[in-house]
């Protein structure tokens, strides 16, 4: 009797604690996730691919790469923003937003290639602003943090020193960045 009712609290426990209105760190993943969602539905959706979309707002003169796992592949990355380059040759474009709100791994040899590789290619393109929206997730910053200073030290001389690097909560903040 004393296992039984054991089991049904652990149960209700479980379910109570996985219920977004009732776990306060579910609701505000859940209610974030609407939100996001609802920031993109005035933009163009250009490419929709395995790991992220990709959309433009003519109004911003902006390209938008928004992650939609929690993990991106080198290989899908790459591919992603060879796609957001041929947009941003093809378009009027002057400032580029990742959207990385959805990612929850950060992967340090993307991160260079896209700091010195990517970016470089785009400052040759006259695109020198880049706006990141990064996870509510203090890991995943620090990781960031640590990673940009690494590649900072590696590569001193490089173009994307040149550029503008901009962190913002929203993407409302980023398009008026």
């Amino acid at each position: 009797m004393i296992k039984k009712r054991l089991n049904q609290e652990a149960f209700f426990y479980y379910a109570e604690s996985n219920n977004p209105i009732s776990n306060p760190y579910l609701f505000k993943a859940a209610s974030q996730k609407s939100t996001i969602m609802d920031e993109y539905k005035n933009l163009n959706l250009v490419k929709e691919l395995k790991s992220c979309k990709i959309y433009t707002s003519p109004l911003h003169e902006a390209v938008i790469i928004c992650a939609s796992s929690t993990y991106i592949t080198i290989e899908d990355f790459k591919s992603a923003l060879e796609e957001a380059l041929q947009i941003i040759k093809a378009n009027s474009i002057k400032k580029t937003v990742f959207d990385k709100r959805a990612l929850k791994v950060f992967h340090q040899p993307s991160m260079q290639w896209y700091f010195t590789d990517w970016k470089e290619r785009l400052y040759n393109l006259g695109v020198v602003k880049h706006i990141k929206i990064l996870p509510d997730d203090f890991v995943f910053r620090s990781s960031v943090k640590i990673g940009r200073a690494q590649i900072d030290e590696q590569f001193p001389n490089a173009l994307y020193h040149k550029t503008q690097i901009i962190y913002k909560d929203t993407l409302l903040q980023a398009l008026e960045a």
